[in-house]
C-alpha cells in the first residue's frame, strides 16, 4: 500500500508539473503572438507610409500642371459650383496604387526585436540581445479620391481632394499570421475661395468625418 501511495504522488505531482508547464508555454505563445503582432503592425505600418509619401510626391508633382478640379462663378464672381476631372483624377489614382504596390512587392523585411521585448514589459522592451524575426509581407493596394469642403470664414470656403489610399498587409511571422489595413490620405488639390455659404450645411470637427456627403 506504502508503495501504491508513493506511486500516485509520483504520478500527481508529475500531472500538476506538465500542467503548469503546458499553462507557462501557453502564456508564452501568447506573449510571443502579442509582441509580434504590436511589432509587425508598427513596422509595417511605417514601411506603407514612407513608400506611399515617396511614390505620391513624385506622382502628385508630374502632374501639378493638370487640371484636376474646375470652378464656376456667378455673375457676381463668386464660385456657384465645383466639378472634378473625374478621368483624369482617377488616371492619377491608379498610378499611385500601381506604384505603391510596385515598390512594397520589391521589399525584404525582418522583424526587429530584444529579448527584452518578449517578457511583455515595455521596461525590458528595448533591453537584450537584438533578435531578427523572419517576416514575409504580401500587400494589396487600393486607391480613391475623396472631395472634402468646409467653411473657414464668412462666407469663404476651403475645397480639398485627397486621394485615400487603403493598403491591406498580410503578415507571416513564425507561429502568427494576420491581416491588417492601413488607411492614408493624400492631399493632390486644395483651393480656398469666396462664395455664398448657405444658411444650413454640414459640419465637423473632424475634417474627414464627411467625405462621402461631398458632391462629386
Amino acid at each position: 500500500m506504502v508503495i501504491n501511495g508513493k506511486k500516485i504522488k509520483i504520478v500527481v505531482i508529475t500531472v500538476l508539473l506538465l500542467s503548469i508547464l503546458a499553462i507557462l508555454i501557453s502564456c508564452f505563445i501568447k506573449n510571443v503572438r502579442q509582441v509580434y503582432a504590436e511589432a509587425s503592425h508598427s513596422q509595417v505600418e511605417s514601411y506603407i507610409f514612407d513608400s506611399i509619401n515617396k511614390t505620391t510626391d513624385k506622382i502628385v508633382v508630374s502632374n501639378k500642371n493638370k487640371t484636376l478640379v474646375s470652378l464656376t462663378k456667378d455673375e457676381k464672381g463668386l464660385v456657384s459650383s465645383i466639378s472634378i476631372n473625374v478621368e483624369q483624377v482617377n488616371i492619377l489614382s491608379n498610378e499611385v496604387a500601381v506604384k505603391c504596390q510596385e515598390d512594397l512587392k520589391t521589399s525584404k523585411q525582418s522583424l526587429i526585436l530584444h529579448l527584452g521585448a518578449f517578457t511583455g514589459s515595455r521596461l525590458f522592451a528595448n533591453r537584450g540581445r537584438t533578435v531578427y524575426v523572419p517576416m514575409d509581407v504580401n500587400y494589396t493596394v487600393k486607391s480613391d479620391f475623396r472631395p472634402f469642403a468646409e467653411k473657414v470664414g464668412i462666407n469663404v470656403v476651403r475645397y480639398a481632394l485627397y486621394l485615400e489610399i487603403t493598403t491591406i498587409a498580410d503578415i507571416v511571422l513564425p507561429i502568427n499570421e494576420e491581416n491588417a489595413e492601413f488607411v492614408t490620405y493624400i492631399l493632390v488639390n486644395e483651393m480656398v475661395f469666396s462664395t455664398e455659404v448657405p444658411d444650413t450645411f454640414i459640419s465637423s470637427e473632424d475634417g474627414l468625418d464627411y467625405l462621402d456627403l461631398i458632391p462629386n
